[in-house]
């Protein structure tokens, strides 16, 4: 009957005492504690969903493994009530003591997780969060979530600056990790057919994914072609969405050979699904990081993708396809109606991408290894284990 009636109120008021209640409980971080040199880091997040935080967590406990340092674990997968799907990586689980806690999670999440966490799992521990957000700047209700941390963490230069602008903290660099699996494709390649790719959160974020301009884009290139196949992995989607029927009239209209894969995957059946493409397409109007197109890019695949400010990051003509855009008016969102300006792709511009990539294999490959060489440059896991170092560096004894 409780719950019934806390879903009965409108989400605002929901997401307002949930926030004051969260605040209440949630002390501030106080002084910096010191910090060992050989002390662990402790990562806290979903780490058994689908999710990009969830992913991000995952990726930074396994780049600091594989850098050879003292890392553990504390899954908020169950508290934060999120459907579990991946596997957790194998690392012990968190101690009480001395060390570096990095939680991944936004507000109010991200204060919400310090009450999840036995306290004497918190104690004594130099406290890091990692924020990501998709527009200029974050929602002013997140500035009251700054206290709980010693240190605020984004993955983008465009993060770092959304995070400024609001709360007047400067965020560090933490590059989320990136490392393609040893996993052979899901489907063998079809000499003579063309398998192009897109990944995107229908539950989410549709608009901002904007799965539907991948389907303009590849319609305007290869309407009507049988070799010519658009997979779009759409997470969390169902045929009794209205925006799935559209996206198949849409296709249908245009003669685009569309497969929609709605499976939630683990890590090794994501890379080997990925792997089975010829070339990835992501037309997004926003993002805070672009995980799956940074993946796409590891795993070699020659790249188009919006050049929004986050993804500028790390692609560009060398390594990828750069599609511009003209900045419009963003959608509201749930708890922010106006969250600022998002990107409108160029179709045309990604249509002419997708048929220089299938028409000139060899240049395409070349943009593939080096979109590999890069991400691995840029978010491997020397990358994140040394950004975790100048993060904590102040706090060393």
């Amino acid at each position: 009957m409780l719950h019934d009636l806390w879903r009965a109120l409108p989400h605002g008021l929901r997401r307002r005492l949930f926030e004051t209640v969260v605040l209440a409980r949630t002390p501030s971080a106080g002084p910096a504690p010191s910090v060992p040199a050989d002390a662990p880091v402790t990562v806290a997040g979903v780490l058994r969903a689908p999710t990009g935080l969830g992913e991000a967590a995952r990726g930074t406990i396994l780049a600091l493994k594989a850098a050879g340092r003292d890392v553990r674990a504390i899954d908020l997968t169950g508290p934060f009530r999120q459907e579990v799907v991946v596997s957790a990586p194998e690392v012990p689980a968190a101690t009480p003591g001395a060390g570096v806690l990095i939680v991944f999670a936004n507000p109010p999440m991200s204060s919400y997780a310090l009450t999840k966490i036995d306290s004497s799992l918190i104690a004594g521990k130099f406290r890091v969060c990692s924020w990501v957000w998709e527009y200029a700047t974050v929602p002013a209700r997140w500035k009251a979530h700054v206290a709980p941390y010693h240190r605020l963490a984004a993955p983008t230069r465009l993060v770092e600056r959304a995070v400024f602008l609001t709360t007047g903290q400067t965020a560090a660099a933490l590059p989320y990790h990136v490392a393609v699996g040893d996993v052979a494709p899901e489907v063998p390649h079809r000499p003579g057919h063309f398998r192009i790719g897109f990944v995107g959160d229908m539950v989410a974020a549709a608009g901002r994914k904007n799965p539907a301009a991948v389907i303009e884009a590849v319609g305007r290139a290869f309407g009507g072609r049988p070799d010519v196949t658009l997979v779009l992995v759409l997470r969390g989607a169902s045929d009794d969405q209205p925006i799935v029927a559209e996206l198949r009239q849409r296709a249908t209209t245009l003669g685009v050979n569309l497969e929609i894969d709605a499976r939630l995957l683990d890590t090794p059946a994501h890379w080997a699904r990925l792997k089975s493409l010829d070339a990835f397409c992501s037309l997004h109007r926003a993002e805070g990081f672009g995980l799956t197109i940074a993946e796409a890019m590891a795993a070699g695949l020659p790249t188009v993708a919006t050049l929004c400010p986050a993804v500028s990051d790390y692609l560009d003509e060398a390594s990828g396809y750069p599609v511009p855009f003209r900045p419009v008016k963003a959608a509201p969102l749930v708890d922010d109606p106006d969250p600022g300006f998002w990107a409108e792709p160029d179709i045309a511009v990604a249509a002419a991408a997708l048929v220089a990539i299938r028409d000139n294999r060899e240049e395409a490959q070349r943009r593939g290894m080096a979109a590999a060489a890069r991400i691995a440059q840029l978010y491997g896991a020397a990358a994140v284990a040394a950004a975790v170092d100048a993060i904590v560096a102040p706090a060393r004894t």
